[in-house]
């Protein structure tokens, strides 16, 4: 493969339509097999090397007075393409159609995640177990914007659900209002661990590594 000086020499002598343009067009033409020999996808190759002629092309055509308005790189890429084509006889891609590039929307704004912030307790359990042992999930709803309501609503079906455990339990464990009247202290101790014995079936809800 020659070097890159003496392929954009012949490129400027062929598009300046010097008398050695043929023999610049046929070095080019075994440059560019041998480039497409020596590289797996050959078509990106060619479409490269398109480009760079229709650049030069232009570049020649400014230097000879022409208008810049009168200059279409993209039909020389195009004409550059047909002309390998019907010079080596390997199909050759059509040029990329230009298209004006369209504005990407500007990404909508979501509300910030309030730190330190307390959602109730089974929500704080929740929270502090995805951050912990399940950072990726906790980042997942960070960047979708709703780990706030995610904690909001998992406390409130928690919540529900340790309400309805209470009062199915509250009898088998003895908190009754007799004995809140006649020993409050027991009955507090009752009442706690009653609250521990619903928080141990809640766990695997809250420990859950599923959303």
């Amino acid at each position: 493969m020659r070097k890159w000086n003496e392929i954009e020499a012949d490129l400027k002598a062929f598009h300046a339509k010097s008398p050695r343009g043929e023999a610049c067009l046929e070095r080019l033409k075994k440059d560019l097999k041998e480039a497409c020999q020596n590289l797996p996808r050959y078509e990106q190759a060619l479409c490269e090397a398109a480009r760079m002629s229709a650049d030069l092309r232009a570049e020649c055509h400014l230097a000879q007075g022409e208008s810049p308005d009168s200059i279409d790189t993209k039909a020389y890429e195009e004409e550059f393409l047909q002309k390998w084509k019907a010079h080596v006889g390997i199909e050759a891609p059509a040029a990329e159609p230009h298209e004006e590039a369209e504005e990407s929307p500007a990404p909508k704004q979501r509300k910030p995640f309030p730190e330190n912030r307390s959602f109730g307790l089974w929500a704080d359990l929740r929270h502090n177990y995805l951050e912990e042992y399940q950072p990726q999930l906790w980042q997942r709803l960070l960047d979708e914007g709703r780990a706030e309501a995610y904690l909001r609503a998992f406390d409130e079906e928690i919540q529900e659900k340790a309400d309805r455990l209470e009062k199915q339990m509250a009898l088998k464990f003895g908190l009754t209002e007799d004995l809140k009247e006649r020993d409050p202290m027991a009955w507090v101790g009752v009442y706690n661990n009653l609250r521990q014995a619903i928080r141990e079936i809640l766990q695997e809800e809250i420990y859950s590594s599923a959303l």
